[in-house]
């Protein structure tokens, strides 16, 4: 089966759209997380995400921290760490505001997966092994984000937030080989850290896959934005097409 993967969104709708909306809905579509902030329509990005079928939307770091500027807010913190580093992140306050305004898509926000498995392919939001602290398995892990996503405790979203900022943390094929192997995973795919390549980033013959193109114009105003194509079949090779 052929799955379209895409890279961060950070609230480009009229990118996302240009590039998945004509999609089929049979074909599987999945992404790797951060939907919010740097540029101002990510409530259409979630609502586009939360009709469409077939779609496996993952956690990003940044939608971690808009969950902890939320929880802030309603503690009384208008003020506390979460809004200092989502405004320092490009955090839009229109987009807050028709979130809060919103309590389906927080829910839905809530229980977003960490990482998802296509074939032997990982996928997960960031280039880090910082999941492995969470859980041995896809499911461990899963369950064990979900309950913090659920806590509604800012300083438990803030360390998730922190946890998923971690990036390129595999510098050795070894130690990427040895990550892989705790889920039973042959190749990793993953966002977080931008490049501004036209396809996406391939190191040690495709074992780890970059597909975040910096799509969103909240990086600058230059045509960017691919999808990567993936065979979950194991035995399939991996190809890219714009």
């Amino acid at each position: 089966m052929q799955t379209a993967i895409l890279g961060d969104i950070h609230g480009d709708y009229e990118r996302m759209i240009g590039l998945v909306g004509d999609l089929p809905a049979d074909v599987h579509l999945v992404l790797v997380g951060d939907y919010f902030d740097r540029w101002p329509h990510a409530m259409e990005v979630v609502r586009w995400l939360m009709a469409r079928p077939n779609t496996t939307a993952l956690l990003g770091n940044h939608d971690a921290l808009i969950l902890g500027v939320i929880a802030e807010v309603l503690r009384g913190d208008d003020g506390g760490r979460a809004r200092e580093s989502w405004l320092w992140n490009g955090g839009q306050q229109e987009d807050l505001d028709r979130l809060m305004a919103d309590s389906e898509a927080i829910e839905w926000l809530k229980q977003r997966p960490a990482m998802t498995m296509l074939g032997s392919s990982l996928v997960q939001h960031c280039d880090s092994p910082v999941y492995i602290n969470y859980g041995g398995s896809v499911e461990e892990v899963n369950r064990a984000f979900a309950l913090r996503l659920a806590s509604g405790d800012p300083d438990v979203l803030f360390t998730v937030f922190a946890h998923l900022c971690r990036r390129r943390q595999f510098y050795r094929l070894e130690d990427l080989r040895q990550y892989l192997g705790v889920f039973g995973a042959a190749a990793l795919v993953h966002g977080h850290t931008p490049h501004t390549q036209p396809a996406p980033l391939s190191l040690f013959n495709g074992t780890i896959v970059n597909v975040d193109g910096a799509l969103s114009r909240g990086f600058g105003p230059e045509p960017r934005g691919f999808v990567y194509w993936l065979w979950e079949d194991a035995s399939a090779d991996q190809t890219v097409r714009l």
